[in-house]
């Protein structure tokens, strides 16, 4: 098997960034963390964003009003339902997803 293997039909929502609607701000996307619904082929995918104006400064870095917690949810990693802000500013590296009872 090539270990040159490429992808092309998958979207990846996670890495790489996305401009603002207003146009203003770059939302920079990292630390992903993967759910599985037990009994379903729904995933949850959770990850850290960070606001800043083109690239991060050290300031904006350092400034937890920039940092938080976001969701999509897909069942093939082809499509993706609409991110979905799931914490308030400060909050990021959402790691493993833990189920509390």
């Amino acid at each position: 098997m090539s270990r040159d293997r490429r992808l092309p039909c998958v979207r990846n929502p996670v890495l790489g960034g996305t401009v603002s609607s207003s146009g203003d701000h770059v939302f920079h996307i990292r630390d992903p963390a993967v759910f599985v619904h037990g009994g379903t082929s729904i995933y949850s995918v959770f990850y850290t964003r960070l606001r800043a104006v083109g690239r991060p400064t050290p300031e904006e870095w350092n400034d937890p009003v920039n940092w938080s917690i976001w969701a999509v949810h897909t069942k093939d990693f082809r499509q993706f339902s609409e991110p979905r802000r799931i914490s308030p500013d400060g909050f990021a590296s959402p790691s493993e997803v833990v189920v509390w009872r």
